[in-house]
């Protein structure tokens, strides 16, 4: 598989580099590979380089002109506090306690398109602010619904209907 990777990115990308790739005609599936080459002339036009990436298992329904997602691994942790990045701001994310939401101080480690390491103490139950809605800043009281932290991704700005909830989810 052949993926055009960002001139800003290129400096991050290595031969025999982890990739995981989501194939779109595989919806729910991911594929594990490596980078094979990264070839040495950008598309100036684009300002991309071409990266040649093997799939260490190749599924035989796999054809050519097949798209999909690459996520080149630059650093990987088993056990790890994540959030959804909607949730972590500068310093600090939100959290709620008794009804009303408490701004905590937080330091960010590792960070996906849609997920972030939370180095500071977090509890797993903790319920974590994804969206502040209008003037809900800390102290604000409350109703929350929560969200799975696999389906967050995507979620901002104010939920659709009339309720005023705040989108919670589960620290992992």
């Amino acid at each position: 598989m052949r993926a055009a990777v960002d001139e800003e990115d290129i400096a991050q990308v290595n031969v025999g580099q982890v990739v995981r790739m989501t194939l779109y005609a595989f919806p729910g599936r991911t594929f594990d590979g490596k980078v094979l080459r990264i070839y040495d002339e950008a598309d100036s036009s684009r300002r991309t380089f071409e990266v040649e990436v093997g799939i260490d298992e190749p599924d035989p329904r796999l054809a050519p002109g097949m798209t999909g997602e690459l996520a080149f691994v630059v650093a990987e942790k088993l056990d790890a506090t994540i959030i959804p990045v909607q949730a972590a701001y500068d310093d600090a994310l939100y959290v709620v306690r008794d009804g009303r939401v408490r701004r905590v101080p937080a330091k960010f480690g590792l960070r996906s398109v849609d997920r972030v390491e939370v180095l500071s103490e977090l509890s797993t139950d903790e319920l974590v602010v994804i969206g502040l809605l209008g003037e809900g800043g800390d102290g604000a009281r409350v109703n929350t619904r929560f969200t799975d932290p696999r389906q967050a991704n995507g979620l901002t700005g104010a939920p659709t209907g009339a309720s005023a909830t705040q989108p919670v989810t589960r620290a992992r």
